[in-house]
């Protein structure tokens, strides 16, 4: 059983492409966590100000070897990141086996 945790930070209305991507990317990160990581505990934060909007979904889960992995099906990192950098934003992974999964996404809007 996976614990969810959530934390929305700011008031905000975001184009609905935006929202929509952005939506899909945490679906995926959590897809992946209950997956592949053997995660109990995520975290979802959300944040948003006046120019960017930051989405930080962190696991406790495995981990793994990033440069290992290249683009192992049914991970979807690299979809992931694709759709951020269509929204002009940026994906960050920070990982490793035993350390859990940092997946970081911020977008100007």
């Amino acid at each position: 059983e996976m614990c969810i945790r959530d934390s929305v930070e700011g008031a905000f209305e975001l184009p609905d492409d935006m929202e929509e991507e952005l939506y899909w990317v945490a679906q995926e990160a959590l897809n992946n966590a209950l997956k592949h990581a053997a995660a109990s505990e995520v975290t979802v934060r959300v944040h948003v100000d006046d120019r960017f909007v930051e989405l930080k979904i962190e696991d406790d889960g495995r981990g793994f070897d990033l440069d290992a992995i290249g683009n192992e099906a049914g991970i979807g990192l690299e979809t992931m990141r694709e759709r951020v950098e269509a929204l002009g934003g940026w994906l960050d992974i920070v990982t490793a086996p035993g350390q859990g999964t940092t997946i970081h996404v911020r977008v100007a809007h």
